[in-house]
């Protein structure tokens, strides 16, 4: 009975990740607060996090052709969204402290719509009163500057 209470407690103490260490960070989904209208996951997997970001890149309107056969065929709004996903290699270990500005290199080995891969970003987030500060740069300019907070599945 002893050995078996001792292989369930090397098993659990052994499951458990470091890599993002604020459970207010790890949050299943950030959203943003202001435009663009955009969806962050970090996805915490024991050796590494990847990084998952969705935004709207641009609307389009849907018109009925005129020679279509429905009635009941209306125009509507198209979002037309970007996807991105890759890991994330930390510049030093990150620190939550309020405000505190942490780095990391995302690189980015998925995304659709198709574009050429992988591609780097360097990604800098802070935590300021439960709202993640991200700004993603590429090639040296501001790609993505980002406001989110934390969806609560409650």
């Amino acid at each position: 009975m002893r050995i078996v209470i001792l292989i369930i407690f090397i098993l659990f103490s052994g499951c458990s990740s470091d890599v993002l260490p604020s459970t207010e960070f790890s949050s299943a989904k950030w959203i943003s607060t202001s435009g663009p209208n955009c969806e962050v996951w970090f996805q915490d997997w024991v050796d590494y996090t990847r990084l998952l970001i969705i935004y709207d890149i641009d609307t389009l309107d849907i018109n009925p052709s005129p020679y279509s056969v429905e009635t009941k065929a209306k125009p509507y709004r198209k979002v037309v969204k970007q996807q991105f996903i890759g890991n994330v290699y930390w510049n030093g270990e990150p620190s939550w402290d309020s405000g505190t500005v942490n780095s990391f290199i995302w690189e980015v080995d998925r995304a659709n719509p198709k574009i050429i891969l992988p591609q780097n970003f360097i990604v800098k987030v802070s935590l300021l009163k439960n709202t993640l500060n991200m700004q993603v740069i590429k090639d040296g300019g501001s790609f993505l500057s980002l406001n989110l907070r934390a969806l609560d599945h409650k």
